[in-house]
């Protein structure tokens, strides 16, 4: 969709988020940083439609169905083959 994302900074995120890059990474529970990240974004379109467009980069480059699906045949050609 093309977003830039604001998530705690958590595993399985932060394979999904380069943290100024594509969006930003806030510590657990850090509620402050967090508004403040968003309010950043809102007053900053320019910063945030282009953050989006490389979160969408990376999504497809890294985790489209294309990439994942050989990788998940694979891992499963392995386990039943044992």
């Amino acid at each position: 969709m093309e977003k830039p994302i604001i998530a705690y900074n958590i595993r399985g995120i932060r394979d999904l988020v380069d943290n100024g890059v594509n969006g930003f990474l806030v510590k657990y529970g850090d509620i402050n940083t967090l508004a403040e990240k968003i309010l950043y974004l809102i007053k900053n379109p320019d910063i945030a439609k282009e953050m989006g467009k490389k979160g969408r980069e990376k999504i497809e480059k890294e985790f489209s169905l294309k990439i994942i699906l050989p990788q998940m045949k694979a891992l499963y050609e392995e386990i039943l083959s044992k």
